[in-house]
């Protein structure tokens, strides 16, 4: 029904732009726009520059938009699970490949442009994009993984996005709400949403062992004391916290190599590795920077010892007690999953499609991250990164045609990616019934950010070191140590400075 609702109003708002097509302004009106070599289509023209998807396309900003064969010049990281471009498609291309394609192609047709992407790894790619930009303005799109927004930000490598008048941050393709967090007095200098592929696909997330689940009474513990039947509606209650994930995995371990020690092919109840460790942070809705107008600072949650500590002490419980294991990295992590030996394991998205859906006879599920309390009031999970941001280069030849290019990929990539990554793959491969399906839906619109952890860089104090917003928290469970506050320590004073010059660094950024 809702289907038919959402075509119905759809039909509704095309007619209604046929009805008012000749009162649309023209965009070769704007004089920035006449210097990128923009031109205005006819009705008929602007009727076939949409639906390049093959669906009923809202109005979108880029209506009536098109160019004179520019070439827009992207210089991207190649990301280690999706790529942000797909040179071509061959008979072995994934649906995934087939879709990232076919966005760049459609955004492409859509303005009339032609993009020539160079992909490079992710080491050394802050100076390669400063240096390209630096020397002559070679690029007009950077494409770089989040942990490299900070730095690259602070070189001037970015333009401030709120300028162009083709990038409209209203579309339900952008992470409007990060977007909001980073944004002081309408300057934005990176942008993220459905954009990014790796984005949805870094979405951390609780797997869970199906057979094992029936096998060690699982739902019949559930039933027994919690007043649902099972996991999934665990979940749908609200009541799948910390404390349940604790429980359910007590008498789970054993010794399957009667070695006498933990360790990788005895069986436990639950395992992740040190990169997810302040899941359980982030778990309870808190973040690590709080924004509010033109101010950041470190989040009352952050500073709270009583709050931290306890999470710390129960997350500690689990991981260092019988029935939990800490995998030396994620590849160890899959293993141990995909193996059958572990009940509950915590890893991103992508685990499903790198190693479990191809796993013979493994029968798994997967399950927001946990809250910390009922009481909370939604799920909350954050990314595993590295995800991709983009955006306009400083000194770009064609900054205004680039930023169109941003939009119309975003629009392609909310249309063509999103839909294959999420409905195809998530909730239809990677799930054998409603239930599964709609435990993608509770994870990944539990999405959540934090500044704190996107602006990482500037909270590292010692080189080498971890960056202290989400470091110091990995270390307390290395360790095993709940005391948080000796673990602020002088950092709380460090961070509350830091965190109050990300508006001033902004600030000072050029457009």
């Amino acid at each position: 029904m809702k289907k038919w609702l959402t075509l119905l109003l759809a039909l509704c708002v095309l007619a209604m732009s046929f009805v008012g097509c000749n009162e649309a302004s023209d965009p070769s009106d704007s004089s920035s726009e006449e210097s990128d070599g923009a031109t205005s289509e006819t009705d008929s023209e602007s009727a076939s520059n949409q639906g390049t998807t093959g669906t009923i396309e809202i109005p979108s900003i880029l209506d009536n938009v098109k160019f004179k064969g520019e070439v827009v010049q992207v210089l991207s990281w190649q990301a280690s699970n999706l790529t942000e471009y797909e040179e071509e498609l061959l008979e072995t291309s994934t649906l995934l490949q087939q879709a990232v394609y076919n966005r760049c192609d459609y955004a492409q047709t859509r303005l009339n442009v032609v993009s020539k992407w160079r992909l490079e790894p992710s080491s050394g790619f802050v100076d390669l994009a400063d240096r390209e930009n630096s020397n002559g303005g070679n690029y007009d799109l950077i494409v770089n993984n989040s942990e490299q927004a900070a730095p690259l930000m602070s070189r001037g490598v970015y333009s401030n996005l709120r300028q162009y008048e083709y990038l409209d941050f209203n579309h339900d393709g952008w992470a409007r709400s990060l977007l909001e967090d980073v944004t002081v007095r309408n300057k934005l200098y990176f942008a993220t949403g459905d954009i990014s592929t790796n984005l949805v696909f870094m979405t951390s997330v609780v797997y869970f062992n199906k057979d094992l689940v029936k096998d060690l009474g699982i739902n019949e513990k559930i039933a027994a004391n919690y007043g649902v039947q099972n996991l999934y509606e665990l979940v749908t209650s609200g009541k799948w916290t910390l404390d349940k994930l604790i429980t359910l995995s007590e008498d789970v371990y054993k010794d399957t190599d009667n070695s006498g020690t933990k360790g990788p092919g005895d069986r436990f109840g639950f395992t992740t590795y040190h990169n997810l460790f302040e899941n359980f942070y982030y778990g309870g809705g808190h973040t690590t920077i709080v924004v509010d107008g033109d101010t950041f600072s470190v989040s009352p949650d952050f500073l709270n010892a009583e709050l931290v500590g306890g999470i710390l002490e129960k997350a500690n419980g689990l991981l260092h007690g019988q029935n939990g294991y800490i995998e030396t990295n994620y590849s160890a992590a899959r293993t141990q999953f995909a193996a059958g030996n572990v009940l509950f394991t915590m890893g991103p998205a992508s685990h499903a499609d790198n190693t479990y859906s191809n796993t013979e006879d493994l029968n798994y599920s997967v399950l927001p991250i946990p809250k910390n309390s009922e009481t909370q009031k939604a799920y909350a999970c954050t990314q595993s990164t590295p995800y991709s941001v983009y955006c306009v280069a400083s000194q770009g030849k064609i900054p205004t045609i680039a930023a169109a290019f941003m939009q119309a990929l975003t629009e392609e990539s909310y249309e063509v990616t999103r839909p294959a990554l999420f409905d195809k793959l998530m909730k239809g491969r990677y799930a054998e019934n409603p239930e599964d399906a709609e435990m993608w839906d509770y994870a990944v619109d539990a999405n959540v950010f934090d500044v704190g952890r996107l602006f990482g860089d500037m909270f590292r104090f010692v080189e080498g070191a971890e960056p202290m917003t989400y470091g110091l928290f990995r270390d307390k469970i290395k360790s095993d140590n709940a005391n948080w506050s000796n673990a602020l320590g002088t950092s709380a004073v460090q961070m509350t400075i830091q965190a109050s010059g990300i508006a001033s660094e902004i600030l000072g950024l050029p457009d």
